[in-house]
């Protein structure tokens, strides 16, 4: 019985022993005992709280964005249409259409996380970037821009227009571009510009 509780005691020690000889525990290679666990919040302002100390460029969180179906900026009376020569159906698929653009243009910046196209401003996401199509008509475009956080409040408010050259459609060297990419590019560098 006495040599049982000898190596009882035996185990115990080197247990504790050991244990206090182990390098580093659950930190990086730096040496920190700090461990992230989890996927990370999608909100800078809610990481920083969380965080004491910043963490390098290349972790910190950016910012998501949500890019609504474009307002098509169709005149409420349909007596107009004709008048002001707007093809609703169009003028329906070109909102789908800059939307998509004006994501395209938010992800080439680099300075946001997901950039996300959907049907309404109802999904989640720290930043809105509304859009409506005040002109379109192959030659011309103006698009107006609001950009909303999610406690709603506006950031941006402008209008931005472009004109497509008169041989942009026949310039060989232009075939795969968009004539107005342009105007989501001078939008995007606008939003970043005053997010700064």
């Amino acid at each position: 019985m006495m040599f049982f509780k000898k190596s009882i005691a035996i185990i115990v020690a080197c247990t504790f022993f050991l244990s206090g000889c182990a390098a580093g525990g659950l930190g990086d290679a730096t040496g920190s005992s700090a461990v992230r666990v989890g996927p990370s919040t999608s909100s800078s302002y809610h990481q920083a709280k969380l965080a004491k100390l910043p963490a390098p460029a290349e972790q910190q969180t950016r910012l998501d964005i949500i890019v609504p179906v474009f307002d098509p900026g169709l005149p409420k009376d349909q007596k107009n249409y004709k008048k002001d020569g707007i093809w609703p159906e169009l003028r329906r698929a070109e909102a789908v259409r800059f939307a998509y653009q004006m994501k395209l243009a938010l992800e080439q910046t680099g300075v946001f996380g997901a950039v996300r196209v959907m049907p309404d401003s109802t999904a989640t996401g720290d930043l809105y970037v509304m859009g409506k199509i005040n002109a379109s008509d192959g030659e011309e475009v103006d698009i107006g821009v609001q950009v909303y956080d999610i406690s709603g409040k506006k950031w941006l408010k402008k209008s931005f227009q472009h004109d497509v050259a008169g041989d942009f459609y026949s310039n060989i060297r232009n075939k795969g571009k968009d004539p107005y990419a342009p105007v989501f590019k001078q939008a995007a560098n606008k939003i970043v510009e005053k997010l700064k």
